[in-house]
């Protein structure tokens, strides 16, 4: 059965009123996902895309604390709600930052994390976690995440993320009911990190980039073009559940946008009955 939004430790954000009942409402959502580099160089960017898409997953944001105030309430100007993650506190520079952006009237809905392992996950500036009402009473639980880089060359920065992503899935568990979307540059393969090879092997998560044939796109198609490299490689992804995946009504890659090294990432879903 689809959780409902009553469902314990699942509660609406705050936020204004959307005049109905959203899940009332819904007829289909679109995700997008782009590691912006920093959103303070390409918030324009950011918030122009917002016309194009519900929810938006947003990497290395490099937004410090000081200064998060001041984006959210431009964001607020544009009628976007915003979510962002505190840095990464390994760095003296500001470093990585995730978050989740909504335009309204949808927005996200609070997931109280269950693990201990999560918890403590949340403040390294590379994990995010908010629910999306996608119609029908149903939750989608969305993860943003975002890789330590180099991990295709340097097993200790693969393992890292893997474990990052063993983390989601074991919060994942103890959300009955809830769909799942995990989005972001993982800066590896999916070969690179052990737990993603085993949920893609019994097909507990679903590969969509991997499969983009099926909504004309093309399968494994490149993400990332960095400055110090010709060669373009796979780093940003979405992975769902076989039933978030039985909900794609289109997938695509969009490459001749104004964001540096990445590419943007589009998936729109139909509402479940």
């Amino acid at each position: 059965m689809p959780a409902q939004l009553t469902a314990q430790g699942i509660e609406p954000h705050p936020g204004p009123p959307s005049g109905s009942q959203t899940r009332r409402t819904v007829q289909s959502t679109t995700f997008e996902f782009i590691n912006v580099t920093s959103l303070e160089t390409n918030l324009d960017h950011v918030v122009a895309r917002a016309a194009h898409a519900h929810f938006i997953g947003i990497n290395e944001h490099t937004i410090p604390p000081n200064k998060q105030s001041g984006i959210k309430a431009k964001f607020r100007d544009s009628k976007i709600a915003s979510e962002l993650s505190p840095l990464d506190p390994e760095h003296s520079r500001a470093s990585a930052g995730v978050g989740l952006l909504a335009k309204q009237p949808r927005r996200t809905v609070r997931v109280n994390p269950n693990t201990p392992a999560f918890q403590q996950a949340l403040t390294g500036g590379r994990l995010a976690m908010d629910g999306v009402d996608i119609g029908g009473g149903c939750v989608c639980i969305v993860y943003t995440v975002y890789g330590w880089t180099g991990g295709h060359v340097c097993k200790k920065q693969a393992r890292r993320t893997d474990d990052l992503l063993g983390v989601v899935i074991c919060e994942q568990n103890t959300h009955p009911g809830t769909l799942l979307l995990i989005q972001g540059d993982i800066n590896a393969d999916t070969g690179d990190l052990s737990n993603v090879s085993k949920l893609l092997g019994t097909k507990q998560i679903v590969d969509i980039g991997a499969c983009a044939s099926q909504w004309g796109g093309i399968d494994s198609e490149y993400t990332c073009i960095t400055s110090n490299s010709s060669a373009p490689t796979r780093r940003d992804y979405m992975f769902t559940c076989q039933r978030l995946h039985s909900l794609i009504q289109s997938f695509s890659i969009l490459h001749d946008l104004p964001f540096p090294t990445h590419a943007l990432l589009r998936m729109t879903i139909k509402a479940p009955h």
